[in-house]
């Protein structure tokens, strides 16, 4: 699990926003080179729990 951070330019807009997403990435080592055969990202959430 890998932490990416990017500034992204959505269409539309005039400036950059900041982006963090939490990523997972599966290798394979193939004919002498290490190539991603799977990546999922997903935005991070601060999840908080309700107070009582």
């Amino acid at each position: 699990m890998a932490i990416e951070r990017a500034n992204v330019l959505y269409a539309g807009q005039s400036q950059t926003k900041p982006q963090v997403l939490r990523v997972t990435m599966i290798f394979r080592f193939d004919k002498g080179v290490w190539k991603i055969v799977h990546r999922h990202a997903d935005s991070m959430v601060d999840l908080q729990l309700p107070t009582p």
